[in-house]
């Protein structure tokens, strides 16, 4: 899946699930009344929209690519080839 639409299928779900939860707010601390059941099947939904549209919004999200990558003699660890020491160790590179 592309990461616009990735994102964008995050947004929607994360969106649609903060509003399923505010619904749920509104009627436990409103005056309206209803059944227990029905009072809470927006939490039901809106949680796990919220976790999976944020879920989606996390992988949608490249992570930086180096042109160049440099590996430490100290430690192994991978860094921007721009870094003049390691992230991991602090031993000098290159």
């Amino acid at each position: 899946m592309n990461n616009r639409v990735t994102r964008a299928a995050g947004g929607v779900l994360l969106l649609v699930g903060v509003f399923l939860l505010l619904v749920v707010l509104m009627e436990v601390f409103g005056t309206q009344g209803g059944s227990g059941l029905a009072k809470f099947w927006p939490l039901a939904v809106g949680l796990p929209l919220v976790v999976v549209g944020g879920w989606l919004l996390q992988r949608g999200v490249e992570p930086p690519s180096y042109s160049s990558t440099l590996v430490c003699p100290g430690c192994g660890r991978r860094s921007r080839g721009d870094a003049r020491f390691c992230a991991a160790c602090g031993a000098e590179l290159g």
